[in-house]
């Protein structure tokens, strides 16, 4: 009776374990940093001098984030889109988010522009807008005192477009 009480118990405490649901993320990171090298050939894209975003989270306060140097010197990672190679450029400054760990894979490249970090504005994605920071995916055009920002919509055209739609 004991034996069969304690098989019974075991085999319980297995199936538990079994049926336990398992979970997994696969990390994005984002770097910031200036065009190095674009290789269509191998379809990849170099940022020299990467920043990673981060933030920190104070026990008080709103969270603070900002883009912070790494120890390596380059990242290189293959584009989301071959479309990349005709709006990036060596030296442009770039946004990019590889899925996976640093580099190897960018899911998401915006270039920026602009004279200052703090106003530098988006002019191109390419890949997927919903990885970019939330710090830096609105489009902000000033004009006068306000600013107003550009919203991305991911809705499919039910016709192509045509030049007289402009």
């Amino acid at each position: 009776m004991k034996n069969t009480a304690v098989f019974t118990f075991i085999a319980v405490l297995f199936l538990c374990f079994l049926c336990v649901p398992v979970g997994a993320v696969v990390l994005e990171v984002t770097f910031k940093g200036p065009v190095a090298t674009t290789n269509p050939t191998k379809n990849t894209l170099t940022v020299d001098h990467p920043l990673q975003y981060g933030c920190s989270y104070p026990v008080t306060g709103v969270p603070v984030c900002s883009y912070t140097p790494v120890n390596k010197s380059a990242l290189t990672g293959t584009v989301p889109d071959a479309a990349a190679f005709t709006v990036f450029r060596n030296g442009d400054t770039v946004i990019a988010t590889s899925l996976g760990g640093s580099g190897e894979t960018w899911i998401s490249l915006a270039k920026l522009y602009g004279s200052r970090p703090n106003e530098e504005l988006m002019t191109d994605i390419v890949g997927d807008i919903s990885t970019i920071p939330p710090s830096s995916s609105a489009i902000t055009l000033w004009t006068q005192q306000r600013s107003r920002t550009v919203r991305h919509v991911r809705a499919p055209r039910a016709q192509p477009c045509q030049p007289s739609s402009w």
